[in-house]
């Protein structure tokens, strides 16, 4: 009889174990890491056990028939409302049934633009009120700062160890550089931080293992590549002069030169305009490239994959020196004398 009871407990002890176990299984995240945004909608009537076929033809729950059970036995299946979702692999099935539940449907959208730097995105943010400047800055750090230089201002969160590249990122700049140019989606009751997470990822995977060794094989690291692709963003607009413009600016930096060019300057004085003065190339800013040597602490903006590709494959020339009369317009020259020549003729 004791042999019996201690059986039928022991056949408990595993039946349950195998529940918890397979509750875990089949309520996990389909990919914890993976951020990618999937748009999801649930139509006006559409029943539960039609939601649950679609999440997992969109491969974002295991198990439809856990789905329905998980849903009734809670009681949200009575308020799973209707709208325009935005979800991820990395979610459980508890959190997509709780946005649902909560009718946390897609409520915004914001575009990244191709060199958009971080002040641009925060403006467009608190436009479209979404967050505030401050909420942004909290997450990002603020765009121009040296933190080495001024220590009272608040630091960007550090994401190092969930995106390693971010390691070679030093920690006295901002996250300027690694917002991806795309459209995000923004649901209501979404943070500034988790915009800025999937942001980050899209990044991820857009830098492709290819273009990371090449990096290495040249020497340079991934941040050196992104504050470069980041200058050549704001500085030319096709392809072909990116290409020169990089070869010229990696030559001067080989050559002990001095980069000398103005969107460093546009960069950190106020004002989005791009003709700037004598004056304001004696600005006190270590973002300053006329007055300073190297590349400047950090990206000036958040370049698209065109830009970092000129990065990282520069075309040589016997140019050392570039303007830009106007948007669509690059003339190049081998010498100053030419250099100054051309600056008379197009824009003095």
């Amino acid at each position: 009889m004791r042999l019996t009871k201690k059986l039928i407990a022991g056949v408990c002890v595993v039946v349950v174990l195998d529940i918890i176990f397979l509750w875990y299984v089949f309520t996990a995240p389909i990919e914890q890491s993976n951020y990618q945004e999937i748009e999801f909608t649930i139509a006006k009537g559409q029943s539960t056990h039609e939601i649950a076929l679609q999440l997992h033809r969109q491969n974002l729950i295991r198990s439809p028939i856990l789905f329905r059970a998980y849903a009734f036995v809670t009681g949200t299946y009575k308020n799973l409302q209707a709208g325009d979702y935005v979800l991820r692999p990395s979610m459980t099935m508890q959190e997509i049934t709780r946005r649902f539940a909560s009718g946390n449907f897609v409520d915004s959208q914001l575009r990244v633009l191709e060199g958009w730097s971080l002040q641009n995105i925060a403006e467009n943010l608190e436009q479209q009120e979404l967050f505030s400047q401050d909420a942004f800055y909290t997450v990002v750090g603020i765009p121009g700062i040296d933190y080495r230089t001024d220590k009272s201002a608040p630091r960007p969160k550090d994401f190092s160890k969930e995106f390693t590249f971010l390691q070679e990122k030093p920690d006295y700049v901002s996250l300027e550089g690694y917002l991806f140019p795309d459209t995000y989606h923004v649901a209501k009751g979404d943070s500034a931080e988790d915009v800025v997470r999937r942001a980050l990822k899209n990044f991820d995977e857009k830098i492709t293992p290819e273009i990371r060794a090449e990096a290495a094989t040249q020497g340079k690291s991934l941040f050196e590549i992104i504050t470069m692709a980041s200058i050549i963003e704001k500085e030319v607009r096709s392809l072909e002069d990116k290409k020169l413009v990089s070869g010229i600016l990696w030559k001067r930096l080989a050559g002990h030169m001095r980069l000398e060019v103005d969107s460093t300057i546009v960069y950190v004085r106020e004002g989005n305009y791009y003709r700037v003065t004598f004056e304001e190339l004696e600005v006190d800013s270590s973002y300053n490239t006329y007055r300073n040597y190297g590349l400047p602490p950090g990206p000036i903006s958040n370049p698209g994959l065109e830009s970092i590709e000129a990065a990282l494959y520069p075309t040589e020339s016997p140019y050392w020196f570039y303007l830009s009369p106007n948007i669509n317009t690059t003339v190049f020259s081998e010498t100053f004398d030419q250099h100054r020549a051309a600056a008379d003729l197009y824009i003095r």
